[in-house]
């Protein structure tokens, strides 16, 4: 089953309840690893958007370095199926392991309205249904 957070800001993921706290184990990491919840993944999300340098990484669906003295060219392929195809999605990161699955933290922003969700363990063997969830939650918090 999925686990599903989206916020606007994170200070609502706070209120809620959503950051965890203690000895929590993380998504799909050891008991003691960090971060250790969607709410934690939320904040940190934020706060990593804050940085033009990243949001300009994460917003590019591939990237490509040249070769150069000492490396040979390298191609880079974003794997967050929203860019490109959900209007206003601006990126973050997607993930795996085998005890969280697929996940995905992603952003979009419309208009003035910017928002931050995580998908947790949306499936164990489908990468796009993370991409299905995440567009769910995006079409009822734009709505």
């Amino acid at each position: 089953m999925a686990g599903w957070v989206v916020t606007a800001q994170p200070a609502q993921a706070s209120a809620a309840g959503q950051v965890a706290a203690g000895g929590t184990a993380g998504p799909g990491g050891p008991a003691g690893s960090t971060p250790r919840g969607p709410g934690d993944l939320l904040v940190i999300g934020r706060a990593a958007m804050g940085y033009a340098v990243f949001r300009s990484v994460v917003a590019q669906r591939s990237y490509r370095l040249p070769a150069g003295s000492g490396h040979h060219a390298y191609d880079w392929e974003n794997t967050n199926l929203l860019l490109g195809s959900y209007a206003g999605a601006i990126g973050i990161k997607t993930g795996n392991t085998d005890a969280a699955g697929y996940c995905l933290l992603f952003e979009a922003r419309r208009g003035a309205r910017t928002l931050i969700g995580v998908v947790l363990d949306s499936s164990a063997t489908v990468r796009a249904v993370s991409f299905g969830d995440a567009t769910q939650m995006l079409n009822w918090g734009f709505r």
